[in-house]
């Protein structure tokens, strides 16, 4: 897991960067948490939440639509527990892409999951700060992801399912960080 702002695209990177400069002229501290997410990560928070089946079923659906490696990920990183995290399978979130940053409000000098969580101010703030510079914010989606940034306005990549799947391989490799 990234937290670097480097690891970003740079047409990304600079409106967030400048996003980041204006929040901080009305004292809003935000800290990125993790920028560029690697494939296998993406897999763990993908599967944590769902049944054998429904992962089954999503392997061989990939498998048969030509990406077999976006498969392979799914299954190389095993069981997983926890709370629902995401619905972008690897290669569909654009933190693969280094399009996409999750940051926290440093309310208090807090670390994630500190009382800021439970205050949206800021993010709302900043939200319509990184509007300004032309980015998306998960702040304003349905399903609310405060903590998400953008630079796409689409969910996913515009492109198969197969060439999503060479392109995380060329990107990402067969090694398992």
């Amino acid at each position: 897991m990234s937290r670097s702002l480097e690891d970003l695209n740079p047409e990304f990177r600079q409106p967030l960067i400048r996003s980041m400069k204006a929040a901080e002229l009305i004292d809003i501290h935000m800290v990125p948490y993790e920028t560029e997410r690697h494939v296998w990560r993406q897999a763990k928070l993908w599967r944590q939440s769902r049944t054998t089946s429904k992962i089954r079923e999503m392997q061989n659906f990939l498998r048969v639509q030509g990406a077999g490696y976006l498969a392979d990920v799914i299954e190389s990183v095993g069981p997983q527990k926890g709370q629902w995290a995401t619905n972008a399978i690897p290669g569909m979130s654009w933190h693969q892409w280094g399009l996409a940053a999750d940051l926290y409000w440093d309310k208090n000098g807090d670390e994630p999951g500190g009382v800021e969580w439970m205050d949206l101010t800021g993010y709302r703030l900043f939200a319509e700060i990184t509007k300004i510079h032309g980015l998306t914010s998960g702040y304003f989606w349905k399903s609310r992801d405060a903590v998400h940034i953008q630079m796409p306005k689409d969910g996913t990549p515009k492109m198969t399912i197969q060439n999503i799947s060479d392109a995380m391989k060329d990107r990402y490799g067969d090694k398992h960080p």
